[in-house]
Order: structure tokens, then sequence, then C-alpha cells
């Protein structure tokens, strides 16, 4: 590891062994979200690491991410688990495929750790290409009517922002489902009580969520129409080649 990192290391340390430790079995036991260790992540400058520091965050790699998160993951994995969705995936996924007014109104706060990401994919019985989500588009794509009901939803309980992954044009197979950046306040988003995952200690932050007849604007499509899927699995991956933008080669019109 690099200095940078093995400080990163020893710090996330310290930090767990005085605020986590005390607390873990409680969260176990109680299944709840310690919001007062995420002000103090926040506060601290933890929530955004891999994040640009232009966009709020610490603007470090993301194997120091990784080392965070496997530190905190020691005193209690909930936790660990929230903090790497938060920045590792719906972070990073607005990062890589947000325009600058999107980074701005919805990347920043998440980075500072004043809102909390989640990432609305799976459907209730459902593998990911038979989801019935699907959305009308109005007046030319600029305008979406967004019924449907998702699982599993990453950090879905507490969330300030979802990614939610649906089917512009199920005609299309692969290149026919897209992502939409939705506020909670949004209404007809309802967002779902928390439960736990079979063989997970406690995981307080999945739940479920339903949109109802949401109406919503086509410039919160996060990244290009029908590349929804490619950066589904990005955002797993973390591999920066593998994305949709325009003249990459993962690009919706391309070969991927």
């Amino acid at each position: 590891m690099t200095e940078e990192q093995e400080l990163v290391r020893k710090n996330m340390r310290e930090f767990a062994e005085r605020y986590v430790d005390p607390i873990a079995a409680e969260i176990d036991e109680n299944s709840r979200h310690p919001e007062e260790l995420f002000r103090k992540l926040a506060e601290g400058g933890w929530m955004g690491i891999p994040l640009p520091q232009q966009y709020g965050g610490a603007g470090s790699d993301f194997l120091t991410h990784i080392i965070a998160v496997e530190e905190i993951s020691r005193s209690c994995s909930s936790t660990g688990f929230t903090l790497s969705f938060h920045a590792g995936i719906i972070g990073m996924s607005l990062n890589l495929f947000g325009n600058e007014e999107q980074k701005k109104k919805y990347l920043v706060p998440l980075a500072r750790g004043q809102h909390m990401g989640a990432f609305a994919l799976t459907e209730p019985g459902a593998a990911p290409m038979s989801w019935q989500f699907l959305p009308r588009p109005f007046a030319m794509g600029t305008v979406y009517v967004m019924n449907g009901t998702k699982t599993f939803v990453s950090n879905g309980p507490l969330a300030d922002t979802y990614i939610v992954f649906c089917w512009t044009d199920k005609s299309a197979g692969k290149k026919g489902m897209s992502a939409f950046i939705i506020p909670r306040d949004t209404t007809g988003l309802k967002p779902g009580v928390h439960f736990q995952e079979n063989g997970a200690p406690v995981l307080p932050d999945i739940g479920s969520g339903f949109l109802r007849n949401v109406v919503y604007p086509g410039k919160n499509m996060l990244g290009q129409e029908g590349a929804g899927l490619v950066m589904a699995m990005t955002g797993f991956d973390q591999w920066p080649d593998w994305d949709c933008r325009p003249g990459h080669r993962y690009s919706p019109g391309g070969a991927g």
C-alpha cells in the first residue's frame, strides 16, 4: 500500500474501534441504520473517498475506498456495506455517467455525506432481463410516466437519491434499458421498509419500494437512453472502460 492508503487504513481502524465497536452488537440486534456513525464519517470526509474533489469527494483511488470499507466492516459488516454501495456504486455511477448539471445537483451532496444514495435494480421474483418495469414516454421522450416495484434496493429505506433502472424500449433487448435519477421526495415514489437477507448478518439498508404514476423529466435520465444495463454492470464491476459514454466500446450503438 501507498503511504496514503496505509494512513487511511490506520485512521479507519481507529475510527471503527472508537465509534463502531461499542455499538456494533446493538446495530445488529435492532437492525437499525446508525445515522450517528455516518454523520461522523461525513465530517471526516470519508463518504466520498473515490469521488473527485471538485464534486465534494476526497479524490482518492478506488482501492483506498475499499481499504476504508474493509476496516469498517471488520467491526460492523452492515455499516461497511452501506458505505461501500453509497460511494462505490451509486457515487461512482453518477460520476461516470452523469452530466455536469446532474453531478452538481446530486453527486456533490452524496460525496459530502449530506445525502445517501440508493441503487434500485432488481424486481420481485424476476431476473434483470425479465423486468416488467416499463415507463411510458411522452412528448418525444422528454417526460416519462413510471409504474413498478423494486426489491433488494440497496440503501433504499434511508436514501435521498435513487438510481432506478427500467425499460424504455423492451423490444431492443439489452439495449432497451435505461436509468433515471429520482429524488426521495418525488410524488409517487414510496420507499419500502427494510428486510433481512438470508445468510447476511443484518443489512438495515436493504428494502423494497415502488413508483406509481411518477411523472419524470427525461433530463434526469442517467447517461444515454438504452445504456442502463451496461451502467448497472459497470457499477458492480468498477471497470472504467466498461462505460457507455459516446465513443466508448460499450456504447449502445457499438458492438458491446
